[in-house]
């Protein structure tokens, strides 16, 4: 090798440098797999189809729905529960106890809720 050539990757001198490499290359490709899992929850939460994340992905629309779906519902879960618990004085104040949906429709007819936020919502109770 010349001395102009840039050397080799995964050259090491030592066992210690093999280590130290794989290891930072690991914590590089969880942190990668953490971005790509946030990716497809938010291209979800705006309804991009399965088969738009795959083709991305490079894979069928089964494989990342089989992939990424138990993240995406547990996340749309966790959601419907926060707007669940905000909801609930508001259900008890109009009388509409364990009925957040109906208390939801009642918000957005009265114009105090963005349409958008409860298109999400029916979304979310729909799935």
């Amino acid at each position: 090798m010349s001395s102009s050539e840039p050397p080799a990757p995964f050259v090491y001198l030592t066992e210690a440098e093999a280590v130290e490499s794989v290891g930072q290359l690991v914590a590089q490709l969880r942190e990668l797999e953490r971005d790509l899992k946030e990716a497809v929850v938010a291209a979800r939460a705006i309804n991009v189809p399965w088969s738009d994340i795959g083709a991305a992905m490079g894979v069928t629309r089964q494989a990342a729905s089989e992939r990424f779906g138990g993240d995406v519902r547990g996340r749309l879960v966790n959601a419907w529960h926060a707007i669940e618990v905000q909801l609930r004085p508001i259900e008890v104040e109009r009388g509409l106890e364990g009925r957040p949906h109906k208390c939801l429709q009642q918000l957005r007819d009265e114009g105090l809720v963005d349409l958008a936020l409860y298109d999400k919502a029916a979304d979310l109770w729909s799935a």
